[in-house]
């Protein structure tokens, strides 16, 4: 789990409602929004349009309260997405904010050292442990006490109002793959004992002539540079360079290919929006079990 951070018009509205006691901010957190606000324009549109008119230019039509909080929280990531990547992770989670307490095998982590940082479109700043690929880290017994244990602090009060849920999202991959938190994540909440248990199943399939599944470093264009090829990847791929053809520009979920820049949620020229995959020639999937328990005598707040 990832704070989020508020275009213009939000943040306007969230220091109003703090002001009024009615959000409840940190004021690390109101520090750093109050230090980017002057760079964001109002979030009240998006760039996708078709047949000359957009999806929806205002939320003055819409009425449904959830398809309201996901289109704001798709004009919050057009509108982070002109922030650069240092602006994007200071205004989120700090590592040791989030991470108090860590553990593997039985020994305690190093945070700073064993956790890197991956900025997400969605979720913000997200921690990747295991990371390093030239260092192989392996639980000795299996077990909830000899694999990673963390204890988390989610910190409701640094909220935003389009944020639906209070918990922490977890995704396991391989370290060679990027992690893709929003479609292949699980969530967990907060004042739980959360345990996740995993097995490794790898399938390798025939290349051409025997099929067409694409091998791993086959993608010029792969949008996840330093990363191996995988289905998911080519998917969003493949789409980014659809809108980057049609647009001119790409969508600002995904990273964009060679010099395009992101669409921007007032240029015009980047609404002009009208509506290909192969599979991976290897495909690392990870099994997960989750189990969650109430925290002993009910007296803590943080989330493990």
């Amino acid at each position: 789990m990832m704070t989020k951070a508020a275009g213009g018009q939000e943040i306007e509205e969230l220091e109003s409602a703090a002001e009024e006691g009615k959000v409840k901010l940190a004021s690390s957190r109101r520090k750093r929004v109050a230090e980017h606000k002057g760079m964001f324009e109002p979030a009240n549109s998006v760039c996708f349009c078709e047949d000359d008119e957009c999806e929806s230019d205002t939320h003055k039509n819409m009425s449904d309260e959830v398809a309201i909080v996901t289109k704001a929280k798709e004009n919050i990531i057009f509108a982070m997405s002109a922030l650069s990547e240092f602006q994007r992770r200071e205004m989120s989670q700090a590592k040791h904010n989030l991470i108090h307490k860590c553990s593997f095998n039985g020994k305690p982590c190093d945070i700073d050292k064993d956790f890197a940082i991956i900025s997400d479109p969605t979720f913000g700043n997200c921690f990747t442990f295991n990371h390093n690929r030239s260092d192989f880290k392996s639980s000795l017994r299996a077990g909830p006490m000899y694999g990673l244990r963390v204890m988390l602090y989610v910190n409701a009060s640094d909220y935003l109002p389009t944020s639906e849920a209070v918990g922490v999202r977890l995704t396991i991959h391989d370290k060679d793959e990027f992690p893709f938190p929003d479609t292949f994540g699980y969530s967990a909440p907060t004042g739980y004992i959360s345990s996740f248990g995993m097995r490794m199943k790898k399938m390798s399939r025939l290349p051409a002539p025997y099929g067409d599944c694409m091998a791993e470093s086959a993608a010029s264009n792969y949008v996840y540079k330093n990363y191996t090829y995988s289905t998911e990847g080519c998917y969003r791929t493949c789409f980014q360079q659809m809108i980057i053809d049609r647009c001119g520009c790409g969508d600002p979920r995904f990273p964009s290919i060679g010099d395009h820049p992101h669409c921007q949620v007032f240029n015009k020229e980047h609404s002009k929006f009208g509506r290909y995959k192969k599979k991976s020639i290897i495909d690392r999937l990870v099994l997960t079990t989750f189990t969650h328990r109430n925290l002993p005598g009910g007296k803590y707040t943080r989330a493990w």
